[in-house]
């Protein structure tokens, strides 16, 4: 016994092929741009001139909103940037992966002031301070200088 098979021709089958060849495109492409994507990510910064040295600046962390502890707690808003070197590419990779450490350290040092130590305290004391906990973290470099390009206190 003999079975006949139903084979479809003509535009159906050419339109169905077709469609289907497109969406193998589109998923190859988005596959093959995510994997591209994330290896090739560069470090969120911006480009400076410095003294006639082209440099980078690593404004990764974004702004970031820390509360002061005590019985009156401030809000402290913070954007911190500093200097890097961008042909240091293991120090690049430790700054990127480090964004979340450096996001928390902030946190807990307002956190561990009170409104009043705060007050009482100027900018570059806070950026020492700051400054001198990053780098306590950071293995293979060194940050030499820290940036606020946002810093108020709200009481």
């Amino acid at each position: 016994m003999k079975k006949l098979q139903n084979k479809q021709k003509g535009p159906s089958l050419i339109l169905y092929r077709v469609l289907l060849g497109l969406v193998f495109a589109l998923v190859l492409g988005i596959a093959f741009g995510t994997v591209y994507a994330v290896l090739k990510r560069p470090p969120v910064s911006v480009a400076v001139e410095q003294a006639g040295e082209t440099g980078r600046i690593f404004t990764g962390m974004g702004r970031i909103r820390a509360s002061t502890g005590g019985d009156a707690p401030a809000t402290v808003i913070l954007a911190v940037s500093f200097p890097y070197d961008p042909d240091d590419r293991f120090f690049v990779e430790e700054l990127s992966a480090r964004v979340g450490d450096f996001r928390r350290i902030s946190l807990e040092y307002f956190a561990s002031l009170n409104a009043g130590e705060l007050a009482r305290l100027d900018e570059a004391a806070i950026k020492a301070e700051l400054l001198r906990r990053y780098n306590a973290g950071l293995r293979l470099g060194k940050i030499g200088r820290l940036y606020f390009n946002e810093f108020m206190v709200l009481e």
